[in-house]
């Protein structure tokens, strides 16, 4: 603890040192506290008597006022004690007290703050206050220097905490995958199994499956093949590019030494050129690049627009200047511009009367090679639409008579069997009708009649024979109707027969189309044996172009940029697939990461629940 030993009365005082009280304490005041502002003090007359002792008084917190010999300093001594201390003491009432501002004394210790006499004036800023504020300030950077390494270190934690996280994660994600794979198989078992009682369908599925999974497992088999063996291929191919290299290596080597050098030095020139194509190509890229600045800040900057403008205008001025000034050196005299002006007129007008004439003459050219030409034109559209007329109607016979040899025989069977059918109902019907008619009995024919009727005597009565007439000319126009149908029928026949024979007697004759198809097959026969003679030869030819092809290929190979650009386009394959498998990876892995759409459907159907919920009916 630390103890503050206070100088005893009879010391001398520092003239700095404040006021000495009545009592040798401080004030009342600092005792009592300071009054609240707007406090009214009632004035107690009894106690002080009399109004006047209590006039300019203030009064304490509590509303006690103290005695008079407590009050503070008579006014002289008020007086003195103010001029001793060298400044005016500030009310007590009005100044806050702070902590941190408190007088240090010529001891070097903080002696309490009085809140009527502290202020920011008396605190020495010595150098030890000055290291003390730079030690805190260090100790305050020092800690937050610490806390940032902290920081850093928890945030360093982190990274390779959640790498490893993310690596775990990729690692249950796959048997994730491979757990819902299974779980699937089990559901899709147990379905089958409770929808189909049957385990004849379940064996027939599970072979169909075990089918598929072997035709894929033989398909893998095949692609790891088919992998190897171009794996094999790349590997012979760099290896025969190493060779190639060293058979070129070897081919310098042994070259002649003027050829050598000669070799050398064009190869330093081609590498020089490279170099100095590259730099052109980056100076022009730089340029362009300049020239598309310039011009953007040409347009953002209407006064550089207005410069160039005028650099432009300067430039034409200047131009002309410098064509009047050449025109002025080279200034003739009036006559030798008259004479050089006549010149130039009649040349001009020989020039003009030549060139109309050849006008005239090109005219009449051009006019009479359009008259021609519109014969031409006519001539050729009047031969062409008499061609196209005929070639339209010559393919139109020839689909007829494709159609016609196609169906022909078939034609002509089955008209054949039509025809002997007819003639063969003609003829039944012509027995019939002889038949008929010879053996007609009129008795069999009329509808109804009684026999007795015909073989009765002459005793019969009228109006039996009356009635045995009307039904006889009935008999007998039914049998006219007859007739005539018949001989209707027979006629139609007739002439139905008349209009086949005219089809038949129309009909191409079918020994020429048959000669003209046995010609056309030869014809296509011989075309045959020329193409098929011809393929050898065809075969040479292509031979000596897929040696020529092999002989450029060679050469390309050859060629160290052909290589590169091989190599790299190579790479850039290999690239861009596992840039798509990168890419598919990601995109599986961020749709198994999606539950939007489960969380908006279990919203939905929370809601939906809670509607229900509501609307249900309460009990």
């Amino acid at each position: 603890s630390l103890s503050i030993h206070c100088p005893s009365p009879s010391m001398s005082r520092p003239p700095s040192a404040r006021p000495k009280t009545s009592s040798g304490g401080r004030p009342s005041t600092s005792r009592a506290g300071r009054v609240p502002i707007q406090t009214e003090v009632t004035p107690l007359r009894n106690q002080l008597g009399g109004e006047e002792n209590m006039r300019n008084t203030i009064g304490s917190r509590s509303g006690f006022v103290p005695p008079p010999s407590s009050k503070g300093f008579s006014p002289s001594v008020r007086v003195d004690r103010m001029e001793n201390s060298g400044m005016a003491r500030p009310p007590t009432g009005i100044i806050h007290p702070a902590v941190l501002n408190r007088p240090i004394t010529q001891q070097g210790l903080r002696a309490p703050t009085r809140a009527g006499t502290a202020s920011g004036k008396r605190q020495v800023l010595d150098k030890n206050y000055f290291v003390g504020l730079l030690r805190m300030k260090a100790n305050e950077l020092s800690t937050e220097i610490n806390r940032l390494n902290n920081e850093v270190e928890k945030g360093e934690k982190a990274r390779l905490e959640t790498a490893a996280y993310e690596k775990k994660a990729e690692e249950a994600a796959l048997t994730l995958k491979k757990l819902h794979g299974r779980l699937l198989d089990y559901n899709s078992m147990l379905d089958k199994m409770h929808s189909t009682s049957e385990m004849s369908v379940l064996e027939m599925e599970g072979s169909e499956l075990k089918t598929k999974a072997d035709q894929a497992a033989k398909s893998l088999e095949e692609l790891f093949k088919e992998k190897k063996e171009r794996d094999d291929e790349v590997n012979r191919l760099e290896e025969e590019i190493a060779l190639q290299k060293r058979k070129n290596q070897q081919t310098i080597a042994a070259m002649d030494p003027s050829i050598k050098d000669h070799y050398e030095h064009l190869k330093e020139e081609s590498e020089a050129l490279k170099e100095l194509i590259s730099e052109r190509e980056n100076e022009l890229s730089e340029l362009v690049n300049l020239k598309n600045q310039l011009e953007t800040d040409l347009l953002n900057s209407p006064l550089k627009q207005k410069a160039a403008n005028l650099r432009e205008e300067l430039t034409r001025l200047a131009k002309e200047e410098k064509e009047l000034i050449e025109e002025e050196q080279n200034k003739e005299s009036l006559d030798e511009k008259k004479a050089k002006l006549i010149q130039t007129v009649q040349r001009n007008n020989e020039e003009i009367g030549a060139m109309e004439k050849q006008y005239e003459q090109i005219k009449e050219q051009i006019e009479n090679a359009q008259e021609e030409l519109h014969e031409f034109s006519a001539n050729v559209e009047s031969d062409n639409r008499e061609h196209l007329e005929r070639y339209q109607g010559l393919q139109v016979k020839e689909v007829e008579m494709n159609e016609f040899f196609a169906s022909f025989e078939d034609q002509k069977r089955n008209l054949a069997m039509e025809m002997e059918e007819f003639q063969d109902g003609i003829v039944q019907n012509l027995r019939r009708l002889s038949i008929n008619l010879t053996k007609v009995n009129m008795t069999m024919q009329v509808n109804d009649l009684d026999p007795s009727i015909l073989e009765m005597s002459e005793g019969a009565s009228a109006h039996e024979l009356k009635e045995l007439h009307v039904r006889l000319e009935e008999e007998l126009m039914s049998l006219n109707e007859m007739e005539t149908r018949i001989n209707g029928e027979m006629e139609a026949f007739s002439l139905k027969g008349e209009s086949m024979q005219e089809e038949l007697d129309q009909m191409p004759d079918y020994n020429r189309m048959v000669q003209t198809s046995q010609e056309e097959s030869t014809n296509l026969e011989m075309r045959k044996e020329e193409l098929r003679m011809s393929v050898p030869r065809m075969e040479e030819s292509l031979s000596e172009i897929e040696a020529d092809v092999d002989e450029i290929t060679n050469e390309l190979r050859g060629d160290d940029s052909i290589e590169m650009s091989e190599s790299l386009a190579k790479k850039l394959d290999y690239l861009l697939e596992t840039n798509q498998q990168l890419k598919d990876q990601i995109d599986e892995m961020e749709s198994e990461g999606k539950y939007e759409e489960i969380k908006n459907e279990v919203l939905a159907l929370q809601k939906e629940y809670n509607a229900i919920l509501l609307s249900a009916p309460r009990r």
